[in-house]
């Protein structure tokens, strides 16, 4: 299992807040409970699976053994890397309006299952 937070630093209600986010949904509730971070911090907005936190839960998370990334490594993480494929997969399987489009993202999405250092963070 690999869990990543990111150093966005977003403010809300005056504190810093940062994404913390998973291989799998599954995974990322699990680790979540085990570092005591609460469900419903949790958010699925536009099929991106994660969690808000704050630094201090940022710091445990990273003791607990998270990866720490930069923003912009964990927008590549959710929008083009493997954690937002199976989600864009499935989301699309059956739509006929989109099935080029289908087509190429399952084959990207294998192509990383066969090489995952093509979709490996450190590569930005």
């Amino acid at each position: 299992m690999s869990v990543y937070v990111d150093d966005a630093a977003i403010m809300w209600r005056s504190k810093p807040r940062f994404h913390l986010v998973a291989d799998s949904v599954p995974e990322l509730h699990a680790f979540c409970a085990s570092v005591g971070i609460k469900r419903c911090w949790f958010h699925n907005v536009r099929g991106k699976p994660h969690y808000d936190i704050t630094g201090p839960q940022r710091d445990t998370a990273i003791a607990a053994g998270a990866i720490a990334v930069s923003a912009q490594q964990m927008v590549y993480l959710t929008e083009r890397g493997r954690l937002r494929l199976p989600g864009l997969i499935d989301e699309h399987r059956n739509d006929p309006e989109r099935q080029g489009w289908y087509q190429a993202i399952q084959a990207i999405f294998h192509r990383q299952q066969a090489d995952p250092a093509e979709s490996s963070a450190d590569k930005i």
